[in-house]
């Protein structure tokens, strides 16, 4: 699929047409694009472990079968393309984590509502030791 990178996060969330998000938290300073311009053409992976993991955990198998967590516009890039996925289980962008001064992490996913609404969110980790369930993929891209 190809990533637009010269689009704005604004845009990208628009072009993925979601019904609902958290709206407080997704803002173009919390994603913090890339320096990468131009079209990108990204072949992305939806890994599945079946395990209850944290974000280290994850990265780390992601290393060990060669892949890279995606970022946050091959999320948004992902979710614009394929709006249906994220209604079978959630996806996770584990390569654009954040952390606030206060020393909350923050990770990207795309997610459902009880209602089947899709659901771009902002998850706010207090503890780096919270694990992701075990149904949840993880966005990827080869090394």
């Amino acid at each position: 699929m190809t990533v637009d990178y010269d689009r704005s996060v604004g845009q990208m969330v628009a072009a993925g047409k979601y019904d609902l998000m958290n709206e407080s938290e997704i803002a173009p300073e919390s994603f913090f694009a890339t320096a990468k311009k131009g079209k990108v053409d990204v072949k992305l992976y939806l890994v599945h472990f079946d395990l209850m993991l944290t974000d280290e955990e994850a990265i780390s198998k992601l290393d060990r079968l060669g892949f890279l967590p995606a970022k946050n516009e091959q999320l948004l890039a992902f979710g614009e393309k394929y709006p249906t996925k994220q209604l079978d289980y959630p996806i996770v962008a584990l390569g654009s984590v954040w952390t606030d001064p206060i020393g909350r992490h923050y990770v990207t996913y795309l997610d459902r509502s009880e209602s089947d609404q899709r659901y771009l969110y902002l998850f706010t980790r207090i503890k780096i030791s919270e694990k992701w369930l075990e149904h949840c993929r993880f966005l990827a891209v080869q090394k």
